[in-house]
């Protein structure tokens, strides 16, 4: 962040929050503004709008924030960037499994197509969408038939479908861009790990599966193609490889992706502890994050744990009662290979009971 000014919940940035983060090696942002309410956020905002800066979001912020002017990216070309139906504007064909675009008016067409082969369904959604929650997986009729009574009841929230040829890959990185004024930079890539087809678990990054120079090469042009209409920040690419070797590129994420800060500070980390492999982890519990932050505080002082986000429940529940949540602690641990990085999971979860 360095010296921007980051507008964020009051209970993300908690004094056991920001000592645990200088317990594992990290400095916090320095210029903090913590708000309790959405119209507290929306003050907050307004305030760093009008000193003639610009608003940068991870998702579409809340009405009234700010004009188009007034913000990184306006949340109409926002919309445009991240609806699954346009990939076909920044990707060569060659790259794409078969697909079809189908509107919405067409809906109820669909239950009695049935695809010859199974298929992933996407919303096409003219905003953010991620971790699977719009992707439904059909191997089947039965599967195909749910799938088409989600996106019926929903319909309204959608501008389309996109009908996708289920293509079996061997790996599927996400690779991280970010596109500013000077340029577009490759940031890394990392391992998608799934616990079933279209369900995302987490991120690896592991030095034996290195990303294929046609790949990077795929996502520079994205993102040149992408600065080019206008956008600007961190995005992210899902690129899979098949066992013939092909490359497929299969979802556009332009915003905060969940493996952005895990590609950006792997050298650092891993370097701090001469580890190869990083993988994602996260834990949620019921009451204070302090108690999880402190049997958790071993493994960041050793430098094998490096948290990322974390969230008191107690907190957030004294500005918004009755609303549930849970304590939420979120970063990537760090290890010389997998199974040490499987090791080490069940030892800090095991910490945890």
């Amino acid at each position: 962040m360095g010296d921007m000014p980051l507008v964020c919940h009051q209970a993300t940035v908690t004094p056991p929050a920001l000592e645990f983060m200088h317990l594992a090696g990290l400095s916090p942002p320095k210029n903090l503004l913590p708000y309790s309410t959405g119209s507290e956020a929306i003050a907050l905002a307004r305030q760093r709008i009008e000193l003639g800066e610009r608003l940068v979001f991870i998702y579409p912020p809340l009405p009234g924030v700010g004009t188009a002017d007034e913000l990184l990216v306006p949340v109409t070309a926002y919309g445009v960037f991240n609806d699954k139906r346009r990939i076909p504007e920044f990707v060569d064909e060659k790259y794409l499994p078969k697909r079809q675009i189908i509107s919405r008016q067409k809906f109820t067409e669909l239950k009695d197509l049935l695809p010859e082969q199974p298929v992933f369904v996407k919303a096409g959604v003219e905003g953010a969408s991620g971790a699977g929650q719009d992707v439904r997986y059909c191997p089947d009729e039965s599967a195909w038939q749910e799938a088409i009574q989600f996106y019926h009841e929903r319909k309204d929230d959608l501008s389309g479908l996109v009908i996708e040829e289920a293509i079996s890959v061997s790996t599927c990185w996400c690779l991280g861009v970010t596109i500013l004024d000077d340029g577009c930079h490759y940031l890394g890539g990392a391992i998608q790990l799934f616990d079933k087809p279209a369900k995302q678990t987490g991120n690896r990054i592991d030095p034996d599966f290195p990303v294929p120079d046609e790949a990077i090469q795929i996502a520079i042009v994205i993102a040149e193609e992408a600065m080019r209409r206008g956008y600007r920040g961190v995005a992210g690419f899902d690129i899979g490889i098949d066992a013939n070797n092909k490359l497929f590129v299969f979802d556009l994420n332009f915003r905060l992706n969940s493996c952005t800060s895990q590609l950006m500070i792997y050298d650092h980390v891993t370097q701090r502890t001469g580890a190869r492999v990083s993988q994602s982890w996260q834990i949620e519990k019921t009451g204070s994050i302090s108690n999880l932050l402190e049997r958790l505080a071993p493994f960041a002082e050793a430098g094998v744990f490096i948290p990322f986000r974390m969230f008191d429940q107690e907190t957030y529940n004294a500005c918004c009662p009755g609303i549930e949540a849970q304590s939420v602690v979120t970063g990537v641990i760090v290890a010389e290979s997998v199974v040490e990085i499987e090791s080490l999971d069940a030892t800090m979860k095991q910490a945890l009971v």
